[in-house]
Formats: structure tokens, C-alpha cells, sequence
């Protein structure tokens, strides 16, 4: 029986490199380096810190990066420009997926994503985190006070359970981010937004109650209510060729409301 090698530094570090940039498998790496399996799974457990401790010995102050890692990074980072080039938002966990789908085509299999990483990623290529759009707060302050001085005189002499609230957002569902990563000093535009939506008008007391929610949709009976009773839905469901709030249906929802408040 062959005597089993004492795995030196320089060693561990070759054993290492092989480990990522071939993907030997341990019984692999004994047979090249005469050792026992303990010593395979501890340098490779140990890679981190093994690295460090070489690239100190060395002399060198920037942190030894493996190949296969840096392949990952330089085609995550082309990735990254293309998507921006189009226009796309691009958050932080689309890049953790992306760069955890490119190692496992590199075949690295102890690539971690993490936030860490993450982290580090974008503080290498100077990436941050911009708005792509939004509305300009350009409601005039004094309107609003005259308003909540108004408002105030409507509701006196009303109980909490009597004064309520109702207001309308459309809800796009099939909506994209409105943040997105992109190089610093570049501008974060977006690109073409998906224009499927619904209408909810949402209704509450000032006391915590809240009325069923009024959904607006562009049919009458979508293909997910088949075989549904819609009278049974937890919401009222209207709908138009545009999805939209009408008057006409403002005031059915009013009638409806009115009456169920006499009792």
C-alpha cells in the first residue's frame, strides 16, 4: 500500500484550482495528488481561507479569483448590458438567478450567489439601483390643507361607522419592475409596458370596515370564471372594452351602496 502525501499549501491551492476549473471529481484528485480523501474535502471546504492565507503569503494584496468564476462574471456582466441595452429592468435576485443558471452551464457547481456576492458584483462594475419612472409630486400643499380643513366641517356630527372612503387604481397585472440596476451615471429608462389591466375600486369606514372590492375587467366573463357562479365572487365584477370606470357604473355601485347602508 502506498504511502498517502502530506498536501502542502501550494498543494491544497493546485488541488483547488483543478477542483473548479476541471471539475475533478475527489477520487480524481487523490489519485493526482497521493492523498487521502480528508484532506480533498478540507482543502475544498477550506478554499476560501486557503486562498487568502496563499495570496498573503505571495505578497499580493487583491484576493486570488478563480477562472471559473471570473468566466461567470465577465458573461453575467455582457448579460447585464444587453438587457440594459433593451431597456429591461433588472432587479438584484434576476442577477443572482442569471449567474447561478451560468455556472451550472460552466459546470461550477459551488457557485453561490449570494447577497454577499451580489453585493460585490456591483460594486466592481459600479452598478446602483434607479427609478425608472414615476409621477411628479406636484400637488399644490395649500390645496391639500384647504381640503383637510373642508373636509373636516363635511364629516362633523357623523359617526366613524358612518364616514367612509372610496377611491379607484388600476391594477396591472402583468406589470415590470419600476426599479431597476443599471452602470452609474447611465440613464434608467424603461421600455414598453404591458397595457393589461383591471379597475378596483376599493371602499372603508373610518371605523376599519371594509365593502367589497368593485374589479373591472374587459370581459364580461373571463375564461377563469368558466363554471363559476361571478355573483359568488368576493368581488363585485363589472367590465367594458377597456377595462375602465364609467359613469354608468359609478352609479349602479352607488345605487348598491346607498341601499345597503338604509339598512
Amino acid at each position: 500500500m502506498s504511502k498517502k502525501t502530506t498536501l502542502t499549501l501550494s498543494d491544497k491551492i493546485k488541488l483547488i484550482e483543478l477542483k473548479q476549473h476541471e471539475n475533478l471529481s475527489v477520487k480524481e484528485l487523490m489519485v493526482k495528488f497521493k492523498c487521502g480523501k480528508t484532506q480533498v474535502y478540507e482543502a475544498i471546504k477550506n478554499k476560501d481561507k486557503l486562498m487568502w492565507v496563499s495570496c498573503k503569503n505571495s505578497g499580493k494584496s487583491k484576493r486570488v479569483v478563480s477562472v471559473g468564476y471570473e468566466q461567470v462574471e465577465r458573461d453575467l456582466y455582457r448579460w447585464f448590458i444587453n438587457c440594459r441595452s433593451k431597456s429591461l429592468p433588472i432587479s438584484g435576485p434576476i442577477i443572482q438567478t442569471e449567474a447561478t443558471k451560468l455556472a451550472e452551464k460552466l459546470g461550477i457547481s459551488d457557485f453561490k450567489a449570494s447577497n454577499g456576492w451580489l453585493d460585490r458584483f456591483k460594486r466592481r462594475h459600479n452598478i446602483v439601483c434607479k427609478q425608472i419612472n414615476g409621477e411628479a409630486n406636484d400637488v399644490n400643499q395649500d390645496t391639500v390643507e384647504n381640503w383637510k380643513r373642508k373636509l373636516l366641517v363635511l364629516i362633523k356630527g357623523y359617526e366613524a361607522k358612518d364616514i367612509y372612503n372610496a377611491d379607484e387604481t388600476g391594477l396591472f397585472f402583468r406589470g415590470i419592475p419600476t426599479k431597476s440596476l443599471v452602470i452609474k451615471g447611465d440613464a434608467c429608462v424603461g421600455g414598453k409596458k404591458s397595457k393589461d389591466r383591471l379597475t378596483v375600486l376599493m371602499c372603508g369606514s373610518m371605523a376599519g370596515e371594509i365593502r367589497k372590492p368593485l374589479v373591472i375587467g374587459k370581459s364580461m366573463k373571463p375564461r377563469c370564471f368558466k363554471n363559476m357562479n361571478i355573483a359568488l365572487l368576493p368581488v363585485t365584477w363589472k367590465s367594458n372594452k377597456k377595462a375602465w370606470m364609467t359613469a354608468e357604473i359609478m352609479e349602479q355601485w352607488l345605487q348598491y351602496f346607498n341601499a345597503d347602508m338604509r339598512l
